[in-house]
């Protein structure tokens, strides 16, 4: 299954950009293979870099403050180099997954609310061009998969599952954010 984002042509500069993902699923700690294209149109354009970065909603941890979108990882791909008019580049990638990255999926089935993308920036003078948002869907690892089917087996029923815009009291974080998974307790444990 390939999954590709496509920006709006830039108002500008004619400029498109199109990433695409070899394969959107994905693993904690794994890397997630893929290519960017960016076309110009009917002039040159000068690119600053490219930039692909790991996006998500998450909480506040205010609970009256509304979800927010935040991009909690990012990897350059490119520096600075100038596109000629109705010429194309492709960049191909392979995209660090962090080992905190939070699940989204489990069972093949996606947990509740959460979503995540793969967002390309384009940075061209006076402004940001930021792509579509290609969606990757990270499953658990093997023992997190364990503990998950565990819980199942006892019967407790996934509740909810969030992810919030705060780091934990005590733990070390490389990430700005941290996974919430409620539970509904199994009737043998009420």
């Amino acid at each position: 299954m390939r999954f590709t984002g496509v920006s709006p042509e830039s108002s500008w500069t004619g400029l498109t950009v199109r990433t695409a993902l070899t394969n959107p699923s994905t693993r904690p700690g794994l890397k997630l293979p893929g290519r960017v294209t960016v076309t110009a149109g009917s002039v040159d354009v000068p690119v600053q870099h490219v930039r692909l970065g790991l996006v998500t909603t998450a909480e506040s941890e205010d609970p009256s403050a509304p979800r927010r979108l935040v991009q909690f990882h990012e990897a350059a791909l490119t520096g600075a180099f100038v596109l000629r008019a109705g010429r194309g580049r492709t960049i191909p990638f392979e995209f660090p997954v962090p080992w905190e990255t939070p699940v989204t999926v489990f069972g093949g089935v996606p947990l509740l609310s959460l979503r995540m993308g793969l967002r390309t920036e384009v940075a061209i003078e006076p402004q940001l061009d930021q792509g579509a948002l290609v969606p990757v869907f990270v499953h658990p690892l093997p023992t997190q998969a364990h503990v998950l089917a565990a819980l199942d087996t006892l019967g407790f029923s996934l509740r909810q599952a969030g992810l919030v815009d705060a780091r934990l009291p005590g733990v070390e974080q490389t990430l700005p954010l941290h996974q919430r998974i409620g539970y509904w307790v199994a009737p043998l444990y009420a």
